[in-house]
């Protein structure tokens, strides 16, 4: 029996979706009702919103419903299902355990869950480089492959020191650096290339600024680092980032805070176990932080924890940074604890 042939209207629906027609406007971490997030194969556009029952029992999502469009999953035996329009799906920038990242999650009760991070390869379609597959409703084989050069979405709410570009490049370079300093590769996504000092030696930690939530907690960072405040997020967290070194290693100093009560809410004494037994840290000793009990947890020349019991709950500060530089920039994380107050509000 000779297979039937693509309509013109499914065709030019293919084609269409295969050239980029839909573009997403607003960014979200998490799926509006009646969808969930689903991985894509396509790396530009990695996670989708789809929605969570399809209204036509068909293997290929081809008609999809009004506000919505296809989109390519990874997986092999229902590969095409109904995205939302309108909308670009990206996991959140938390901080997860070693070897973990952050993913979208369809749970109502949490913001984002932290999965083993994946490596580049994708199961799915298999289409060449520089093409797309495009569901093919009737036909023997699901999916055609499309010629695809429509250039990858911008983040509309990318920080202006981070542009996307307009071509994806295999080197970014910067065109320039000044005097007594060269072009280094660096580990940042945000930053992959940059003008480093010839002499790699560490930055002196002599300017520090004060970072307060008024009525509730307030300690000091150094001047420069780059800070994320979430203090208003589910659990409440500051981070702070720094690159370092030629190859531009990022150390860390987060400060969050755990409440009895809160739907993600865990054991102080459970998170220190974690501690132990994910970074094989160990008790370095026990004092008061801000008048309040806390225990002090470390890795030798790699990182350090303090762990603030408050009664109603517990403050997390947390210090990481390459072994190499340890030494040179353990003293934010020192100056972070001493500066430490929490106010009286924040304690009721």
């Amino acid at each position: 029996m000779r297979p039937r042939t693509l309509s013109v209207a499914a065709w030019a629906l293919g084609l269409n979706l295969a050239h980029g027609a839909v573009k997403p406007e607003q960014i979200v971490t998490k799926c509006p009702a009646e969808s969930q997030p689903v991985r894509t194969v396509d790396n530009r556009v990695p996670w989708a919103c789809v929605l969570a029952k399809k209204k036509r029992r068909q293997r290929e999502a081809t008609e999809c419903p009004s506000g919505t469009h296809v989109v390519t999953t990874a997986d092999v035996y229902d590969p095409f299902k109904c995205a939302v329009d309108g909308i670009l799906l990206r996991p959140p920038r938390v901080l997860c355990p070693p070897g973990q990242q952050a993913v979208p999650t369809s749970d109502p009760d949490k913001e984002f869950e932290c999965r083993k991070a994946e490596g580049g390869f994708q199961f799915g379609p298999s289409c060449p480089k520089g093409t797309r597959p495009v569901p093919t409703p009737g036909e023997l084989r699901p999916f055609r492959c499309f010629a695809d050069e429509t250039p990858a979405p911008t983040d509309p709410t990318a920080e202006p020191e981070f542009p996307a570009l307009d071509k994806p490049r295999a080197r970014p370079v910067v065109q320039r650096c000044p005097k007594g300093t060269k072009k280094v590769q660096t580990e940042d996504p945000f930053e992959p290339v940059r003008c480093a000092p010839v002499s790699a030696a560490p930055a002196r930690l002599t300017r520090y600024t004060r970072y307060q939530v008024p009525g509730e907690v307030s300690f000091d960072y150094p001047s420069g680092w780059h800070l994320t405040d979430a203090w208003t997020d589910e659990v409440p967290s500051v981070y702070l980032l720094y690159s370092v070194g030629e190859s531009g290693k990022p150390l860390s100093l987060t400060v969050t805070r755990q409440r009895h009560g809160t739907p993600s809410y865990k054991d102080m004494e459970e998170m220190i176990g974690r501690e132990k037994e994910w970074h094989k840290a160990e008790e370095t000793g026990r004092g008061k932080v801000a008048g309040f009990d806390a225990v002090f947890l470390g890795v030798a020349k790699e990182s350090d924890t303090a762990f603030v019991d408050t009664g109603d709950g517990y403050f997390v500060i947390s210090f990481n940074a390459p072994p190499e530089f340890y030494d040179a920039y353990v003293p934010a994380y020192r100056r972070a604890v001493r500066s430490f107050r929490i106010r009286e509000a924040s304690r009721q």
